[in-house]
């Protein structure tokens, strides 16, 4: 069977020296990067680096301790890799305590595996009272929609079939990255469908073995919960200078725009190729003198 998601962790055996009573001695110690999810090839180099930028804060630190250690070099790096199957949604899983703050999600709390259902169902029927999470006010509108033969919960990787099967719907889904960080999971390759909606998939910890690196990223298990995404402004404010006012944000690149004929413009450039995050050059890149 051909996995195309894997857990990993990038670990180095990393060699320090120091003087002690006149004489220089050799320690090695062992540094891991944080575990990272891979579902698609583009997010390699973009993990790479964070990995590498990881591992080198923590070598740094290493060195700034009182322990007098001074970094001589790195023994052996290793990649350490597990499968990874996410199961796509589930029933309902709490929001995040900061995500609840930004007051831009709609989290219907259904019992069953059809959380993307309720959460495409929110999106295209909002509710008209005061409770958008409650599901009972979205069960009529489900079965409006063609799920063919897809298995619920839906895979991620199932949305594009799901598109097929429903020609006036376009998907995009956001997620958060191993460090936190608001990130693209699924983008839709259709334009100027009728109905355009954003979902995030939350995720929650279900299982886990403290200990040993390579165990715990193997053993650990993970339920998954769509919403959506009713203000994507409200939900990147925190990294916009746009002072409270309504942006229009690409979800393939994460540019954001005031004016929505310029964002239409751009997305058709931007749909053709495959989603990024804009990140910052490693503080730890040497400067040529």
């Amino acid at each position: 069977m051909l996995h195309t998601s894997f857990r990993w962790v990038l670990s180095s055996t990393v060699i320090f020296e120091r003087e002690v009573e006149g004489e220089i001695q050799e320690t090695r110690f062992d540094f891991y990067s944080n575990e990272q999810i891979l579902l698609r090839p583009d997010q390699i180099d973009e993990q790479i680096e964070s990995a590498i930028s990881c591992l080198l804060t923590h070598i740094q630190d290493m060195g700034e301790k009182e322990s007098n250690f001074v970094f001589k070099r790195i023994h052996s790096l290793t990649v350490r890799l597990a499968r990874y199957n996410p199961v796509g949604g589930s029933s309902y899983i709490p929001t995040p305590e900061e995500l609840v703050k930004k007051e831009a999600l709609v989290n219907v709390q259904n019992k069953d595996s059809r959380c993307f259902l309720y959460a495409l169902a929110s999106a295209l029927y909002p509710s008209v009272n005061k409770n958008p999470q409650r599901p009972t006010q979205y069960e009529k509108h489900i079965h409006k929609f063609n799920t063919g033969h897809l298995k619920f919960p839906l895979a991620p990787k199932d949305i594009a079939k799901f598109e097929e099967l429903n020609p006036d719907i376009a998907m995009k889904v956001l997620h958060y990255d191993a460090d936190r960080v608001i990130v693209p999971l699924v983008h839709t390759s259709h334009l100027n469908r009728k109905h355009e909606v954003n979902l995030f998939l939350l995720s929650k910890e279900i299982g886990g073995v403290a200990g040993n690196v390579t165990a715990a990223a193997a053993s650990r298990q993970y339920r998954h919960h769509y919403t959506w995404i009713k203000s994507p402004s409200r939900l990147l404010n925190s990294v916009t200078r746009h002072n409270g006012r309504a942006i229009h944000v690409c979800f393939n690149c994460f540019h954001r725009f005031c004016s929505e004929d310029t964002y239409k413009r751009h997305k058709m450039d931007c749909i053709m190729h495959a989603p990024l995050r804009i990140i910052f050059p490693s503080p730890f890149i040497c400067q040529s003198k």
